[in-house]
């Protein structure tokens, strides 16, 4: 045992009490760290649901066009796989259920009441995905003659909706100048004319001009490429227009309110033309939904005619001179493939019923060899 003389132990007691005092500040601010990780655990109920929020604003109703061309070009033997995931994801995109629901969405675009009345014909069937302003992939915008989702990594269009009456047709004439949509944020790159050139690709129009000849201002909306899309020349020129000019003419001749949808499937490996990098579709899709003189939406029903095809775009693939009917699907074969969804606004029972259906009947392009004359089809018709 040490014996510390007196002056040794106070001198000790000192260098402890001295000691004690300076760890009392630093056992304070650990307390007062460890209560501030502790509050970051356990976040409260309005940070959860705020977190919640703006996870869902940001998050895309289809995959990334990029990560999933990365995945399909590394390993094409595991694509089957992929899109299975794909569609899995697809499967759980939201749609606006109802008009009201649809009119919440369009508004948030801010657009002014008279547009937001035409966007809501436009959509009179529903929207085919949750689109809005705050999702770069599935971006919506808003306009007199249509309404689309656009992607930001595509450069196109995921889908166009309108409304085609026999007035809209008109005879002002076609504007023909092609330009970037300056509506999409300058950052995000735009598609232009440049990118299309030497392509190989024709700039294959969603809402036809032929469609929007009311007003040559009107037209000249069709010309923007947020409505278009790269297509070959037998896709676009062969059955895309064949069916085009099938539903101009049931408008103009017997004024039947047609009700189109349309876009582009991406299957396999990836492909883009131009600086800006536009995505190429495999295939384009289109549904057109036929209604009477004087019938509403209202009045749809199981015995709606009901039109869809699937054309595919690659080199080869099509010929020119085929008719429309040979690429007739299902619309629910479309939704498959690309994860939107038709017909939201409608009836659980008609909806269903028209997401089945096929159609059936009997066109040509030939006018001599006219079957039903409630469906004529002109044999040269005018280039979209």
């Amino acid at each position: 045992m040490v014996r510390r003389s007196p002056l040794q132990t106070l001198r000790w007691a000192s260098l402890m009490l001295l000691l004690g005092a300076l760890a009392l500040p630093s056992a304070a601010n650990a307390q007062r760290v460890r209560g501030v990780k502790a509050k970051a655990k356990s976040p409260t109920v309005g940070a959860a649901a705020r977190h919640v929020t703006r996870q869902r604003s940001v998050r895309s109703t289809q995959p990334s066009y990029r990560s999933l061309a990365r995945k399909t070009s590394q390993k094409s033997q595991f694509l089957p796989k992929v899109l299975r995931r794909a569609n899995a994801t697809r499967d759980n995109t939201r749609t606006p259920a109802s008009p009201s629901a649809t009119k919440a969405r369009l508004a948030t675009t801010g657009a002014g009441a008279p547009t937001l009345k035409l966007a809501g014909e436009h959509l009179g069937l529903g929207m085919p995905t949750d689109a809005g302003r705050s999702n770069h992939e599935d971006f919506l915008v808003v306009r007199n003659q249509y309404v689309l989702s656009y992607s930001k990594s595509k450069k196109v269009p995921n889908w166009v909706s309108w409304k085609l009456t026999a007035g809209d047709i008109g005879g002002a004439g076609r504007h023909k100048k092609f330009r970037a949509d300056y509506t999409i944020p300058k950052h995000w790159g735009r598609a232009t004319d440049a990118d299309y050139k030497g392509s190989g690709y024709t700039r294959g129009h969603i809402v036809a001009s032929g469609e929007r000849q009311a007003s040559l201002r009107a037209n000249s909306k069709t010309f923007v490429f947020t409505n278009i899309l790269p297509q070959t020349e037998a896709n676009n020129a062969g059955p895309w227009l064949h069916l085009e000019t099938h539903y101009r003419e049931q408008a103009k001749l017997h004024n039947q309110d047609v009700y189109i949808m349309a876009g582009g499937i991406y299957e396999g490996a990836a492909r883009t033309i131009g600086a800006n990098h536009v995505a190429v579709p495999s295939a384009t899709w289109k549904v057109a939904v036929f209604l009477e003189k004087g019938q509403k939406i209202t009045d749809i029903d199981a015995s709606t005619r009901v039109v869809s095809i699937v054309v595919p775009n690659g080199e080869g693939a099509v010929d020119r001179a085929q008719p429309f009917t040979k690429f007739r699907v299902t619309p629910k074969q479309i939704e498959q493939r690309t994860g939107v969804r038709f017909f939201s606004h409608l009836p659980p029972k008609v909806r269903e019923t028209l997401r089945n259906k096929m159609d059936t009947a009997k066109v040509t392009k030939d006018p001599s060899k006219r079957v039903n004359p409630r469906q004529p089809i002109s044999s040269a018709p005018a280039l979209n």
